[in-house]
């Protein structure tokens, strides 16, 4: 059973409480908008930096049918629809408390947990602008995991 699926906390509560995470780590600013029905975005500004995680919501008309394929009613595909939208702000909040636990009891610092929702000048965040470069790394076989007692020679 995937996390939150029975949660009862309104989407509202969970950005409060995503607000209230952040506020009390130092952000200055906060905000959430959705420039879709299908994604989310919750923006952040802690020492200057500007953070953006984004949010991909569930489709509608992933609900419109049961697995087996009889159709639902309009309403149930909405009571469907809206439990499965509360489970994605509840799985953030955790996402974020957990990253905030983790800098609390010094298991990482705040820049390296947040750095790839940093955004950067270009409207990217980091993951975003440095993902593709790693993977191009990856496919032309100069970055490897290099494991104690493998490392090859130059």
């Amino acid at each position: 059973m995937a996390y939150a699926s029975q949660t009862n906390v309104n989407i509202d509560r969970s950005k409060s409480e995503i607000e209230h995470l952040l506020r009390k780590y130092g952000a200055t600013k906060y905000g959430y908008m959705s420039d879709s029905a299908q994604r989310a975005v919750v923006v952040f500004e802690l020492g200057r930096r500007p953070y953006r995680l984004g949010l991909e919501m569930p489709g509608k008309r992933d609900y419109e049918t049961t697995p087996t394929g009889r159709e639902r009613s309009q309403s149930e595909t909405q009571r469907i629809y809206d439990q499965a939208c509360r489970q994605k702000w509840r799985a953030l909040f955790l996402l974020i408390k957990a990253k905030l636990v983790g800098i609390d009891e010094k298991l990482v610092s705040f820049e390296k947990e947040f750095l790839p929702w940093a955004m950067l000048p270009n409207g990217q965040n980091v993951a975003d602008y440095v993902t593709p470069q790693l993977d191009e790394l990856i496919e032309n076989k100069k970055l490897t995991l290099q494991l104690p007692g493998t490392i090859e020679k130059e």
